[in-house]
């Protein structure tokens, strides 16, 4: 059974909050009914933290207190100075569910500083199984460690949130980070193709990437490097994503998660608009970037193992929003993918273009090979 807390924390940066929250909700790993406990962060009525904690039956009274003393002290010691104004948010909102595939209605805002018991709806705007949602739940657990150590020694969130991708790229079980930065890349190149100014933003984004470059191809180079000591953040994101390996690729291998949009968030951009229908439902009726262009062209069953690519595809996710608790905006990930982008193919000295074409001659000896797209989730 997995309860969840609400605690309605309007200001912009939360590190702190959460900080504090990490500790005080420490003692829950010691309750007899607790199986395991992660947060989450949103922005739908307004936003929010979860607290979600997952036990062997409807939790004992005494894990019930611990959570609402432990939010209420948090909230105490970390206040929200910064409310929103509901109308705008409301606005905001509407913005982001069409960004996020999240539907409404989205207010009324809860008020700012308050803490509430979901008793209805999704646990999760993403997920909607929950086999898939315990997985992401532990694996979220098993991140905040790593978040707590690198915020006591004082790392700047983004360049901690960069060496987290550098990781898993590096990770990546078929290829390393040759293949598995594609990922990556894939994230900020469909995010740029639908705005208007996303020749400006890249633009502006190969410029800084220009002003730091010796400074990240260094940290790509340490990452890519093994190190056994137990604080270092890269061995610590290194060890998240070998405890990840086993329970996602047993989701891919029972189909809980794909290497493409499931048919139902196809359905539900349908029902959120034409536009969007368009857009996630990957067929040829729409545009896409140079690099899906080229990469549509693959039989993504002659990649390897397919199962590796769902589960990788699967723990990214679950990465990325331990991101969001890291007061990095979606902005700045888009953005540091793409400095991950250019330091893998600085230093490998080959392009996505020059591996998707290799890809292309391979496939064009088996008489048997046919681009999986449009996605077979439709």
């Amino acid at each position: 059974m997995i309860s969840t807390l609400r605690i309605d924390h309007h200001a912009p940066h939360k590190a702190d909050l959460i900080r504090v929250l990490i500790t005080a909700l420490a003692p829950l790993s010691d309750q007899p009914d607790v199986r395991t406990w992660w947060l989450h962060r949103h922005w739908k009525l307004g936003p929010h933290l979860l607290v979600l904690v997952e036990t062997v039956s409807d939790p004992l009274p005494d894990t019930v207190s611990l959570i609402e003393r432990a939010a209420g002290a948090a909230v105490r010691a970390c206040p929200s100075d910064n409310p929103v104004d509901p109308e705008q948010w409301i606005l905001t909102s509407v913005a982001l569910g069409r960004a996020e595939l999240v539907e409404g209605p989205y207010g009324p805002v809860r008020p700012d500083n308050t803490i509430s018991w979901v008793t209805d709806g999704a646990l999760d705007t993403f997920i909607r199984d929950e086999a898939a949602l315990e997985v992401k739940g532990r694996l979220t657990a098993a991140g905040l460690p790593v978040l707590a150590d690198a915020s006591a020694r004082g790392e700047d969130a983004r360049t901690s949130a960069l060496i987290g991708m550098m990781t898993l790229a590096t990770a990546y079980p078929d290829g390393g980070m040759t293949r598995g930065y594609l990922a990556f890349l894939s994230h900020w190149k469909e995010f740029l193709h639908w705005l208007p100014a996303g020749a400006d933003i890249e633009s502006s984004w190969a410029a800084a990437y220009d002003e730091q470059k010796d400074f990240l191809d260094a940290l790509l180079r340490d990452v890519a490097t093994p190190d056994d000591r137990p604080g270092a953040e890269a061995q610590q994101w290194r060890g998240w994503a070998q405890e990840a390996h086993d329970p996602a690729r047993d989701l891919a291998r029972r189909g809980l998660v794909l290497p493409y949009p499931h048919a139902d968030r196809f359905d539900l951009a349908k029902g959120m608009g034409d536009d969007l229908g368009r857009r996630w439902g990957g067929d040829d009726d729409r545009s896409y970037s140079d690099f899906h262009v080229q990469f549509r062209k693959l039989d993504f069953t002659r990649l390897g193992d397919s199962d590796a690519f769902s589960a990788y595809r699967f723990t990214i996710n679950c990465f990325f929003d331990l991101v969001t608790l890291m007061d990095v905006s979606p902005l700045e990930r888009y953005a540091l993918a793409y400095f991950l982008t250019r330091a893998v193919e600085d230093q490998t000295e080959t392009t996505w273009s020059d591996i998707v074409a290799r890809g292309v001659a391979r496939q064009a000896l088996d008489p048997d090979a046919h681009p999986t797209l449009p996605w077979r989730g439709r």
